[in-house]
């Protein structure tokens, strides 16, 4: 409890000098900076869980892609990208993905398309049909990048894993597509169930 105390003191003294500087508002830290930090540490245990423990196999893909959009809906664009980025490192640090290095950054690119659309549509539309379409076409994308680069990316520039990636395509290809969009929808439908607000940067006159 004393440290936390110690970091709040802190926070408090960057809030304060921050605001002498003109930098950013008063109150930016405590407002926004710690809900976030805590919301994506929870995100980001959620993803450990999904993707540790054995019982959730069968519907993993779609939890980690409900978890990723989620944070896409309710975080500001650099920590839902954190998130996205996260997720299958995790994955490759546990061993889920240890025999697929190179498709690593591939991951990791399609995760990064897929938050960007769901986030983007989420945020700067009102109407439920435009959030229904940033998933459909943030899915599309995600399956798109996987799909091509296990088809022509990873076998040109890797050829020793041509056989094993062969393997591969049926994982790689249209069932990506659709737990990446189910799992959106999901987070879609918990989100209006349970209006979670987007911390976004706090403009001065709203502290």
């Amino acid at each position: 409890m004393e440290t936390f105390g110690l970091l709040l003191q802190g926070l408090r003294r960057i809030d304060r000098e921050a605001q002498l500087r003109r930098c950013i508002p008063e109150g930016f830290f405590m407002k926004v900076a710690i809900p976030t930090l805590t919301r994506t540490g929870v995100l980001i245990t959620v993803l450990i869980i999904v993707q540790y423990f054995g019982f959730f196999t069968g519907i993993r893909p779609v939890l980690v892609n409900l978890v990723l959009a989620f944070a896409a809906f309710t975080l500001p664009p650099a920590a839902s990208l954190m998130v996205a980025a996260i997720s299958p490192l995790l994955a490759f640090i546990m061993g889920l993905g240890s025999l697929f290095l190179p498709m690593l950054p591939v991951i990791i690119a399609s995760n990064l398309a897929f938050v960007i659309f769901c986030g983007y549509f989420t945020g700067n539309y009102s109407k439920v049909h435009m959030h229904i379409l940033g998933c459909i076409l943030g899915s599309f994308l995600k399956f798109f990048i996987l799909f091509f680069s296990v088809l022509y990316l990873i076998p040109y520039f890797f050829p020793v894993y041509n056989v094993k990636y062969k393997a591969l395509i049926t994982l790689f290809s249209f069932p990506q597509f659709v737990f990446a969009l189910i799992g959106s929808l999901l987070a879609l439908i918990i989100m209006k169930f349970f209006p979670y607000k987007r911390m976004e940067t706090i403009k001065k006159n709203e502290v």
